[in-house]
């Protein structure tokens, strides 16, 4: 009789072996054919790995490009630190989750970072890369202990580098301020994010109308105000917010 643990241990072994051998290429860049610039930032990578990941690459060295001959491609407008994890994350499907090197000029927190590869990966049209980032980015705000301080900054770096056609990251990101907006309407900078309108401070005030039209007059026990409203996520369970104190009230419907 087969033993098939070992049969699909024996499956796995060579797109382990590509993966290790892939992650070789990228640490030793002795047969790179082309060189990527941004910033200071220099990486020698390989001409049939980005173009075979990135559909923008693809197009660019399949035509007769001027900078093909000399062999470096300079990206002009991209942070580096975000390029270095796009060619990383082509090379290991992974990346490094903040800068860690000489080129860095500034201290970036996981979340703004994720945001900014998320942007670069949208820019180069890989779409693996829009969704790991993505990922990443929802993992880094459920540890950050500090989310609400950096919500409005949050909110101001997904918008810009997303268009209104793009909703995943903006989804995210507006669900994280509905969930945290008892503490946010406090705060001077999520305020200002507010007064600046543009296409966040539409979506925001979308959401609360709908918030609006489930407002109860229940007397909160904990303020003493009549200020809840309905925040339910399920139809047997109602959960009624305060939105003076952020205080919940649960009623199970049998």
């Amino acid at each position: 009789m087969a033993d098939w643990s070992l049969l699909m241990m024996g499956a796995k072994a060579p797109d382990r072996a590509f993966k290790r051998n892939l992650k070789r290429l990228y640490q030793d860049r002795r047969f790179s054919d082309l060189t990527l610039e941004a910033g200071p930032l220099k990486l020698d990578v390989h001409k049939a790995i980005i173009s075979s990941q990135s559909d923008y690459f693809q197009a660019l060295l399949s035509n007769n490009w001027a900078e093909s001959t000399s062999r470096t491609i300079r990206l002009e407008d991209d942070d580096p630190e975000s390029v270095k994890a796009m060619v990383q994350f082509m090379y290991e499907f992974d990346y490094d989750d903040s800068a860690t090197d000489d080129t860095s000029t500034e201290e970036v927190h996981p979340t703004i970072f994720h945001i900014r590869v998320y942007k670069t990966a949208d820019k180069y049209l890989i779409p693996e890369l829009k969704v790991y980032a993505l990922r990443k980015f929802l993992t880094a705000t459920n540890t950050s202990k500090k989310l609400t301080t950096l919500l409005p900054q949050i909110i101001e770096e997904a918008y810009a580098a997303t268009p209104a056609s793009d909703s995943r990251l903006r989804r995210a990101v507006l669900e994280l301020v509905l969930s945290n907006q008892d503490k946010l309407i406090r705060r001077d900078a999520f305020i200002e994010v507010i007064k600046n309108g543009g296409d966040f401070a539409v979506d925001f005030m979308r959401e609360m109308s709908q918030v609006a039209a489930r407002v109860r007059g229940f007397l909160c026990f904990k303020c003493g105000r009549k200020s809840y409203f309905d925040t339910t996520r399920s139809t047997r369970i109602r959960v009624y917010t305060c939105v003076e104190c952020g205080a919940r009230i649960r009623r199970v419907f049998y």
